[in-house]
């Protein structure tokens, strides 16, 4: 039981992993979208 609690927070954080650094550069993406039209 103890090696399926530590197995399930392992694959979680692996999929935060991707999805936060995603997101980083999406910020960055809009900040510039937003004035280039301008």
């Amino acid at each position: 039981m103890a090696l399926e609690d530590v197995c399930r927070p392992l694959p979680v954080t692996s999929f935060t992993s991707p999805v936060a650094r995603r997101s980083l550069p999406s910020n960055l993406l809009t900040k510039v979208d937003l004035p280039t039209p301008e």
